[in-house]
């Protein structure tokens, strides 16, 4: 019948879920917080709840592809608008595998329209192991 059918899908997609630990979710590396009040940047008006990028996680996935910078407005996270969203389940959208790619919607100073920001998941270097050299090379 019909249920076998659903039961047997949802097992099959629970067990996609356990996965192995190199193979653990990647997050894009930035964090945000929700403004208090209603702002101005960069001559544009946001309201109260709006996501601004405070910190970038140094060599996380951002950082790296210079998707944005802190200040930058978060505005739409592949095509979906976040503001007024709870802030986990908009981290929980910055998050996938390796090889996931995600299109932020992004408020810079240096547009007054959202720009699009391609950002595509893949660990760190560091995280890989640099040589020496690399890292000497980098301070």
């Amino acid at each position: 019948g019909g249920y076998d059918g659903y039961s047997a899908s949802a097992l099959s997609t629970a067990r996609s879920f356990a996965t192995p630990r190199e193979d653990d979710d990647i997050s894009c590396g930035i964090e945000l917080e929700a403004s208090k009040g209603e702002f101005e940047f960069n001559g544009v008006r946001h309201p109260a709840g709006t996501l601004r990028v405070i910190a970038l996680q140094p060599d996380g996935v951002c950082e790296r592809q210079g998707a944005c910078v802190v200040g930058d407005v978060l505005s739409t996270v592949d095509g979906k608008k976040v503001h007024g969203m709870n802030l986990q389940r908009v981290e929980g959208m910055l998050v996938g595998k390796a090889g996931t790619s995600i299109i932020l919607g992004l408020y810079t100073d240096q547009s007054r329209e959202p720009i699009s920001r391609h950002v595509v998941l893949a660990p760190s270097p560091s995280a890989i192991g640099v040589s020496p050299r690399d890292s000497a090379r980098k301070s």
